[in-house]
């Protein structure tokens, strides 16, 4: 999900440094590629560009409220949105998030833009479960990335929350290990097992194949992270709040069991058959 940028400046603007910064800790946490470098202590000097960051980000969680991530947005606010982000990316220009521990951390995914990607195939977060379809037999009820410390590489989990018809509680995750990409320290490759679907308390059923995706982040501070995905989408992610309760670390490693297998057949085939139902029922050519 990270996209390879234009070169950056060796300079590092305020918003992209960071304080207290413990580099050997961050070593012990994670020792991997992404840490081999000495990590940028620039400390915070330049208080107009931080401001300006500050009042950005501000004017963008404010306009990404209540759109479901961006996809209920009109077409003028989305394209302002995209280019306030791309003032982002100017300010973090020359930064190396890589390097920086508070990359590390459970985000909430509060913004998505294909604009710019005239290639994207369907919504890049959530995939399916986000599509016009997919939204109304899974209500989402939370979409969720954390990038978590990991031997030999850190590991990176997605996941969608939902209620099938609004009721059943279930979510789709996935998980995968953090490849860096390039020398720019902004952009890695994240290779994903395949996802497990799970449903209700303890339903778990490991499907699809293995994916990938490559993403670039353009921006980084204490509250929010700006991603760009290989394609030219724009991601949104904020720090902490719902998503430290969604349970991030443990996605991925559920298993596939008997009952499981058995309960989602009969799951299935249930809505399979409803759905023929209501079809035959309501069908006015009938």
């Amino acid at each position: 999900m990270f996209y390879s940028t234009s070169q950056r400046s060796s300079a590092c603007l305020s918003p992209c440094s960071y304080r207290n910064t413990n580099v050997h800790k961050l070593q012990l946490r994670s020792s991997n590629p992404m840490s081999r470098h000495r990590a940028v202590t620039t400390p915070f000097s330049d208080t107009a560009t931080q401001s300006e960051a500050d009042r950005i980000i501000d004017e963008v969680l404010l306009k990404v409220q209540n759109t479901d991530g961006g996809i209920n947005m009109v077409e003028e606010d989305r394209a302002h949105v995209d280019t306030l982000l791309d003032k982002l990316e100017e300010v973090g220009r020359g930064c190396r998030p890589l390097e920086d521990p508070r990359l590390f951390g459970n985000y909430s995914v509060v913004y998505t833009s294909t604009r710019r990607a005239p290639s994207e195939r369907g919504q890049p977060s959530g995939g399916r479960f986000r599509g016009k379809v997919g939204r109304a037999l899974f209500r989402t009820a939370g979409l969720f990335q954390s990038v978590l410390p990991g031997e030999p590489a850190p590991i990176v989990t997605n996941k969608v929350g939902f209620k099938i018809f609004g009721v059943l509680p279930g979510a789709v995750g996935l998980r995968g290990v953090v490849e860096p990409v390039g020398e720019g320290g902004d952009t890695v490759k994240v290779l994903f097992d395949p996802p497990v679907l799970s449903l209700a308390a303890g339903l778990h059923l490991r499907i699809g194949p293995p994916s990938s995706v490559q993403l670039a982040t353009t921006y980084l501070d204490d509250r929010v992270r700006i991603g760009k995905g290989s394609r030219g989408s724009l991601f949104v992610f904020t720090r902490g709040g719902d998503a430290d309760k969604a349970d991030m670390d443990k996605v991925g490693t559920q298993t596939t069991s008997l009952q499981a297998l058995v309960a989602f057949s009969l799951f299935f085939a249930g809505l399979l058959l409803g759905g023929l139902g209501l079809w035959m029922t309501g069908n006015p050519l009938a």
